[in-house]
């Protein structure tokens, strides 16, 4: 410590005596010198070299420390520019260099710098061009900017891994450098590091560094670059490539500790030669290496697993490369353009070949693809790829794309795959042979053949099956290979190979489709599997010669010779058998080799080939020659026989007729029917011994054959030698005695052969005639026939024109088929009873024979008789069945006795039997097709069971005039056909099915309709044509076949709605439609039928006093009141709002404010009314604040805020101080409620609108306009006619007062032809100016005139419509109605339309007559289930006569609204379970009569009260209780007897009143909890005239007067159809059938009872 202090002690006594000294300033400041080197104290204990003396050279060795300081840094320009300094040694206490430390130490040559050192200062070391080598030692981590900047001849330089950042300018001009490694631990490199540092030949650098600014080298020849570490492990970037593009000369690249080698890496880098990858590569990315055209070849480290995308296009230097194992992709373009490859080894691993990966590879000559796993040759991979030659495909390709090969113009030779070919896989090729495999041979073959000219040979591996088209329209191929193995060929495999000349099917092949050579036209030669021919093959091909093999040659072989006219030569090899028919019809065969191997040759194998000219031997082997099997080939000169042939088949060489002779070998035992038949070449035959059997025609037909010899045990029967003419000798056959052939026994006469006998006697010992015995032996004119003779065998003398017998053996049982067939000359009339078979045409045109009585049990043949003219009676009585054509063309015949058993008649049995008129077949079940054809005497057929007729079947039985066909169900063509006598037919048309063509064609006089009912039934073409008596037909299809023809002016009757159907097609006819009886238009109208065919049609007024509208029956004012009636209600509710004094004011409604606030003004009318008056007093006659207009509402609860019924808005017209309004319902109402409106003519007060007035009154009232009755007459509807307006409206200008004489312009004016005194005016409002007072002017006969004037009256029918009643003093023939408002004078009104109702006759309204032939002509529809269209509509017409009288005199038309509908004053049901008592008047008073019961119709204008029960409980309808506010106090009620008892679920009483909880519906109820509830499953309402709106208070009758007012209002349509749910159900019609429909609107015409009213609906 004392030196220490010692020590500073002395060093500040230096200093101060230096201060005192005065020395001059030496620009430094230093605390300590040493050795000529400065030290300032930076601490304590540390100092640094602050500068050095001038003169300070040479070794300069820097102490550790000076004074006892440690030296820790050298300072600041410690030594800048000291030039004769030649080396440094820095002590290890040293960390740090300082800026500009050594700067300009040009002189300096060596320097160490110790391991302490951790950072090198800005200009260190800047232009030290002396130094040659430089060690910075591993603890330095930064060297600042410009550190060795100008060290020009720093030669070497080792940068340790402790670096991580240089400065600027750090190695900056150091030109003297060759090498330079970065190490990777060098974070940061700033510009200009290494700029300059010209004689740099070898670089290492990490990756990162590349692209800054760093360094200018422009003699680099070498690169190592290290991977930068990115979240994707270590990279090579594409900063690569811009640097050695900027270097010329660097060709060889190393690159160490990378993974990835990135996108665009070295690309573009043509410059480079060389590039070594380390092992820790594992991906290089797209683009890296592409266009790096200087490389030769390239080692890629088995580490790498991903090649990208055009990583090595371009490197068309690359004479080789190796793809890793590791490596499972080639991506797209990855070696394209690699035109200096010669070869490619694609790894096992390799999954894909992406697209054009070798393309442009021009270079390569091979390619081998291991492909043991499954690999993807993808798009244009080895386009262009010129040199290859040949190419392999393994089978471990899965794909391969489209023009994969595509211009690989030296591609000769392709093995691939065929599931893998495609049009476009080799487009440009010059490709000349393919060898295709896999275990299907697909169709892409044929694309990628045709595409390529130069392809002409193909061969198959490996396959089992060619598919469908796989070479089909190849057709420059002139060769192709099929292995063994094959198993199948499809259709058309090689259709259209036109260059192919010959082709061989291997025999593994199984099957083999249709047209597989079809237009192979260069095809000559064919080897095939017989198994495999099918008859399009090769059509379309010129095949010349067939080779076939296998075991059995089939039959397919002839359709395929057939179809191939220059196939002359057939081949058959390696063959056992050759099966049936298998060259048969092969016309155009002129050789057939056939194979020994062949040991059996079927049936037909050869027929007609009749090309055949070449000798044919038959193989060794061969025992038997078949059937038919060279018939027809009648070119062949011969057929060889082995000795080993035993038998010759049924017509084996029939038609053989270029046989000059043949040679029968020894074997020979059997020579079948026809075997030699039509051998017309044949001239003489020698049979050998061992022949025991010969056929039927054996040599029949052999014209020339003139010798015969046969072994003496040979039997010949009649057949084998007919129609051989020229024969004349046969040598040691048995039994032939002079020209004529018996059997050995001489019991059988077999054949005669001398054909110019003529006189013959058969001897007695024969007792059968043979086949053919003497047919067409036309000079035998008589013979002797045995008496023992038992049968005669078919033709036996058939054609024998000359032949006279006129007696058969008695023995004789059976005559065969023709026997006598065209004996004219045979007169047999006489027949034995022995005989029981007769053969077809045994006698036809036998004209000689004139009856036939047949044996008991007998069968007769097919025209065993036909054409025997002088024929005339039969006796078949014991005949079950009649065969075809049996007597057909018998014209002689007019008698047949016939069986009663007679099952059927055969076809044309009795056709053209023109005599015959008669013929009992009633039990028959058949007759056939033209069983009576011609039979123009037959008058009556009686086949009551026969279900079909066949054609024609008595087409011109023109005598016919009935026909029984009962149960027939098909009538076919033309089988009634020009019966013109035909009257009628018995049949069920029900179950008649169709009528054919023509069927009844010219039956002119058939009259009776016909009703064909079956409506699957079918007429066809002209089936009635010319049928002019005919006048109805009625068909119950709905469409007719559009062939369909009657006659014309025929009444057509159809189906309903089948009109047009039938019209267009029958024009000539007159179409009428049926209506079935269950449909809902027929049974609404015989419905209403039903209800007006009660009506009783007597004047309804005998007496003008009589008429319903006088005074006594209208009431006209409230004075016809009942006395009682301000009681009933209580008093008026005068003063409701009262304020005499001082006006009272009300809110009202603005019609401009919807939204701004209104009040109501409220009334309880307490029992209720259905009129009320409503009066309004003003405070002044000019008060402006007085409403206007007033809006009504009413309402029988309180409970329901929706429960308000709108009666509309009233203007109010002020009398001076008041006015007043009458309201009404259709119901009684309790409440009111009141709400004036504003509109324009009102003022806002402060902004508001109020109404002033002094008093409102709301007072019940009656009906202020009268509810006239009356039966209204003549009825007319005024229309518009001036057209000013619209046509919906009447118009008319007010004359202003009834005084006026202005009459112009009235309503209407109406002239009757009798004048007329009693007239009911009724009007409709219109909504345009509607007119309010009306005047009825009348002119007179005497020229006077009288007016009515009355005040408009819009009440009925929701306020719409009018009904004024008028009578003039005298009659009147001009009336009409003109408005006579005095609001404006001279304006035009305005009504919507107006009826005039006149009185009606006195006589009776319908006559008796019309009633009772309407009646008549139902009845003849009582039994069936439709109507006709004509008299539908006479009935239809009837009831609307019926129903315009009934209008007339009982009903009133209230209402024209959508639906013509009537209410009230009509005929009722009486309801189910219901009895009605009719109420009369006797005396003043009603009496109760119970007369009406269930179902009865209840008379117009009858009141009524009900009475029934439910359930077996009774109820009867009493009056109700005092209290009217109830409902069931309302009028009437219903008790049962049990009160306690529960009927159908429903309380202790039914009552008949309204219901409250409704929408106020007269009705009849069941009271529940809830209130009444309507009762809809038992008991309905029937009229009901009885008042309901009066008390029954102590009241035990009403008057009629009563009654009338208090009826009921009228229930309008619309109010109808928007009935709740329980009365939507409640429709029945007029005999009290429930309806289905729920809605009015739905219904079809009639009349129906609707809540208890009618309603007609039109």
């Amino acid at each position: 410590m004392k030196n220490n202090r010692y020590s500073i002690s002395i060093r500040h006594a230096l200093m101060l005596l230096v201060l005192l000294l005065g020395l001059p300033s030496l620009g430094y400041a230093y605390d300590y010198k040493d050795r000529g080197i400065w030290f300032t104290r930076v601490s304590n204990y540390e100092v640094e070299v602050s500068g050095c003396d001038s003169n300070l050279n040479g070794d300069v060795e820097i102490p550790a420390s000076v004074y006892g300081y440690n030296v820790i840094r050298i300072g600041t320009r410690a030594f800048t520019a000291k030039t004769s300094i030649t080396s440094v040694t820095i002590p290890n206490s040293v960390t740090s260099i300082g800026y500009c430390a050594f700067e300009g130490c040009s002189g300096l040559t060596s320097l160490t710098i110790p391991n302490s050192v951790t950072s090198i200062g800005n200009f260190t070391f800047k232009g030290c061009s002396g130094l040659t080598s430089l060690t910075i030692p591993n603890s330095v981590t930064s060297i600042g900017f410009y550190a060795f900047e100008g060290c020009s001849g720093l030669t070497s330089l080792t940068i340790p891994n402790s670096v991580t950042s240089i400065g600027k300018g750090a190695f900056e001009n150091c030109s003297g450098l060759t090498s330079l490694t970065i190490p990777n631990s060098v974070t940061s490199i700033d510009d200009y590091a290494f700029y300059g540092c010209s004689g740099l030949t070898s670089l290492t650098i990490p990756c990162r560094f590349i692209e800054s600014n760093i360094l200018k080298c422009s003699k680099l020849e070498s690169l190592t670059v290290h991977g930068d570490k990115t979240k994707y492990g270590y990279v090579i970037d594409s900063n690569c490539s811009k640097l050695i593009k900027n270097n010329p000369s660097l060709a060889s690249v190393t690159i160490k500790d990378a993974a990835t080698i990135a996108d665009y890496a070295f690309s573009g880098c043509s410059g480079l030669t060389s590039i070594k990858i380390s092992t820790s590569v594992t991906t290089i990315g797209d683009h890296a290496f592409e266009g790096c055209s200087g490389l030769t070849s390239i080692n890629i480290p088995t580490s790498v697993n991903w090649i990208g995308f055009y990583a090595f296009r371009g490197c068309s230097g690359l004479t080789s490369i190796n793809i890793p194992d590791r490596v499972t992709y080639i991506s797209d373009s990855a070696f394209s353009g690699c035109t200096g490859l010669t070869s490619i080894d694609i790894p096992d691993w390799v999954s894909e070949i992406g697209k054009s990966a070798f393309s442009g590879c021009r270079g390569l000559t091979s390619i081998l693809i291991r492909g043991t796993t499954r690999i993807e040759i993808d798009d244009y991979a080895f386009y262009g790829c010129s040199g290859l030659t040949s190419i392999y495909i393994p089978s471990s390709v899965t794909r391969i794309g489209e023009e994969v090969f595509s211009g690989c113009s030296g591609l000769k030779s392709l093995t691939i795959p065929s599931r893998l070919i495609n049009s476009s896989i080799q487009k440009g090729s010059k490709l000349e042979s393919l060898t295709v495999y896999g275990d299907v041979i697909s169709s892409n073959c044929s694309q990628l053949i045709k595409n390529t000219p130069s392809l002409a040979s193909v061969t198959i591996k490996d396959a089992t099956s060619i598919a469908d088209h796989a070479f089909s329209g190849c057709s420059g191929l002139t060769s192709i290979n099929i292995p063994d193995g094959v198993t199948s060929i499809g259709n058309s495999a090689f259709s259209g190979c036109s260059g192919l000349t010959s082709i061989e099917i291997p025999n593994s092949v199984t099957s083999i489709g249709e047209e597989v050579f079809s237009g192979c036209s260069g095809l000559k030669s064919l080897t095939i599997p017989s198994r495999l021919i099918n008859s399009s093959i090769q059509k379309g091909s010129k095949l010349e010669s067939l080779t076939v093999y296998g075991d059995v040659i089939s039959s397919n072989c002839s359709q395929l010779i057939k179809n191939t006219p220059s196939l002359a030569s057939v081949t058959i090899k390696d063959a056992t058998s050759i099966a049936d028919h298998a060259f048969s019809g092969c016309s155009g065969l002129t050789s057939i080799n056939i194979s020994t191997s062949v040991t059996s040759i079927g049936k037909a194998a050869f027929k007609d080939c009749s090309g055949l000219s070449k000798a044919m031997v038959i193989p060794s082997n061969v025992t038997e020659i078949a059937d038919e099997t060279f018939m027809g080939c009648s070119s062949l000169p011969s057929v060889r026989l082995t000795s080993n042939v035993t038998s010759i088949g049924n017509h084996a060489f029939d038609g053989c007729k270029a046989f000059t002779s043949f040679a029968f070998t020894p074997k020979i035992t059997s020579i079948g029917n026809s075997a030699f038949r039509n051998c017309s070449g044949l001239t003489s035959i020698t049979l050998q011994s061992k022949v025991a059997q010969l056929g039927d025609y054996a040599f029949a037909d052999c014209e020339n054959l003139e010798k015969a010899t046969f072994n003496s045990n040979v039997e010949i029967n009649a057949t084998t030698f007919e129609n051989d003419l020229k024969l004349k000798t046969l040598t040691s056959p048995a039994y032939y005695f002079d020209g004529v052939l018996y059997n050995k026994e001489k019991t059988k006469l077999i054949r005669a052969f001398d054909y110019a006998i003529s006189d013959y006697i058969i001897p007695e010992t024969v007792t059968a005639i043979g086949e053919l015995a003497f047919k067409d032996f036309t000079n035998l004119s008589k013979i002797n026939l045995p008496s023992g003779l038992t049968s005669m065998g078919d033709d036996a003398f058939s054609n024998c024109e000359k032949l006279t017998i006129s007696a058969l053996p008695d023995q004789l049982t059976s005559i065969g088929a023709r026997a006598f067939l065209n004996c004219t000359n045979f007169t047999v009339n006489r027949w034995p009873s022995t005989l029981k078979s007769i053969g077809e045409n045994a006698f036809a045109n036998c004209t000689g024979i004139t009856t036939f009585t047949m044996a008991d049990g007998a069968n007769l043949g097919t025209g065993a008789f036909a054409g025997c003219t002088a024929l005339k009676t039969v006796n078949i009585s014991s005949l079950k069945e009649i065969s075809d054509c049996l007597f057909e063309n018998c014209t002689a015949l007019n008698s047949v006795a016939t069986s009663a058993d007679l099952a059927s008649v055969g076809t044309k049995a009795f056709k053209n039997c023109c005599n015959l008129a008669s013929i009992a077949i009633s039990s028959t079940k058949s007759v056939g097709a033209e069983a009576f054809y011609g039979c123009s005497k037959l008058e009556e057929i009686n086949i009551p069971d026969v279900k079909s007729l066949g054609n024609n079947t008595f087409n011109g039985c023109s005598a016919l005039k009935e026909a029984n066909i009962l149960a027939c169900e098909s009538i076919s063509d033309s089988v009634f056909k020009d019966c013109a006598a035909l009257q009628s037919i018995q049949i069920k048309t029900e179950s008649l099915g169709k009528i054919g063509k023509a069927a009844f064609a010219g039956c002119s006089s058939l009259t009776s309709p016909w009703e064909f009912l079956n409506s699957d039934m079918t007429i066809d073409n002209g089936a009635f044509i010319g049928c002019t008596s005919l006048k109805k037909i009625r068909v119950r299809r709905n469409w007719p076949y559009s062939n369909l023809q009657f006659a014309e002016n025929l009444v057509v009757y159809v189906p309903e709605g089948c009109k047009e159907n039938y019209q267009d097609v029958l024009p000539q006819c007159t179409i009428y439609e049926d209506y079935r009886k269950n449909i809902q238009k027929c049974q609404d109208l015989l419905s209403l039928y039903d209800s007006y065919n009660q009506i009783d049609f007597k004047p309804l007024v005998d007496e003008e006093a009589d008429a319903p509208w006088t005074e006594s029956n209208v009431l006209t004012d409230a004075s016809q009141l009942s006395a009682n009636y301000v009681d009933e209600y209580e008093g008026s509710l005068d003063a409701l709002v009262d304020d005499s004094d001082d006006s009272f004011y009300i809110s009202a409604w603005d019609a401009d404010n919807p939204n701004e606030d209104y009040h109501y003004i409220q009334a309880d009318l307490k029992k209720g009314c259905k009129a009320f008056n409503i009066t309004f007093k003003r405070r002044s006659t000019d008060d402006n604040s007085a409403p206007t207009r007033v809006h009504v509402f009413v309402t029988n609860t309180l409970d329901d805020d929706n429960s308000w019924i709108d009666l509309g808005t009233y203007r109010l017209e002020y009398n001076n101080l008041t006015a007043s309004i009458n309201a009404n319902c259709y119901a009684k109402v309790r409440y009111v409620k009141l709400q004036v409106e504003a509109t324009v003519d009102n003022t806002k007060v402060n902004g508001n609108l109020y109404f002033a007035l002094n008093k409102l009154d709301i007072s019940p009232c009656r009906l202020n306009t009268s509810i006239p009755k009356w039966d209204d007459g003549l009825y007319y509807a005024i229309e518009n006619t001036s057209g000013e307006y619209s046509k919906d409206f009447l118009e008319g200008k007010s004359f202003a007062s009834a005084l006026s004489n202005n009459k112009d312009n009235p309503f209407f004016e109406l002239q009757y032809a009798t004048p007329i005194k009693y007239f009911v005016i009724k009007y409709l409002k219109s909504d345009n100016v509607p007119a309010r007072a009306m005047q009825l002017n009348s002119s007179h006969e005497d020229g006077s005139s009288e007016n009515l004037a009355f005040n408009a009256d819009y009440s009925y029918f929701g306020n719409s419509t009018g009904i004024y009643c008028a009578q003039f003093e005298k009659p009147s023939k001009d009336i009409s109605l003109q408005c006579i408002d005095d609001h404006i004078w001279n304006y035009i009104y305005y009504l919507r339309s107006a009826h005039v109702y006149t009185r009606p006759p006195k006589e009776n309204l319908m006559p008796e007559d019309a009633r009772m032939a309407i009646k008549d002509m139902l009845s003849l529809y009582e039994d069936k289930d439709y109507i006709q269209e004509n008299d539908f509509e006479t009935l239809q017409n009837y009831c609307n006569e019926v129903d315009r009288l009934a209008q007339t005199g009982r009903f009133a038309d209230f209402a024209k609204h959508e639906y013509r509908t009537f209410y009230a004053d009509y005929p009722a049901v009486v309801p189910m379970l219901v009895k009605a008592g009719i109420v009369k008047e006797q005396n003043g008073e009603l009496v109760v009569d119970y007369i009406y019961n269930e179902g009865d119709v209840i008379p117009a204008n009858t009141g009524v009260i009900l009475k029934g029960n439910c359930l077996g409980n009774a109820y009867v309808m009493e009056q109700g209780t005092t209290d009217a506010t109830s409902p069931e106090g309302n009028l009437l009620h219903g008790t049962v007897d049990d009160e306690e008892t529960y009927v159908d679920g429903c309380s202790r009483y039914y009552m008949l009143s309204y219901d409250k909880a409704g929408d106020s519906r007269l009705g009849f109820y069941w009271n529940g909890e809830n209130g009444p509830h309507p009762f809809i499953n038992k008991a309905y309402k029937a009229y009901l005239a009885i008042p309901d709106t009066y008390s029954a208070m102590a009241k035990e009758s009403f008057s009629l007067a009563e009654m009338e007012e208090h009826r009921g209002e009228i229930t309008h349509i619309s109010s109808v159809s928007d009935d709740k749910n329980y009365m939507q159900s409640g429709i029945y019609g007029i005999d009290g059938r429930k309806m289905d429909a729920t809605n009015i609107k739905q219904l079809p015409a009639g009349v129906y009872i609707v809540n208890g009213r009618k309603v007609i609906v039109k």
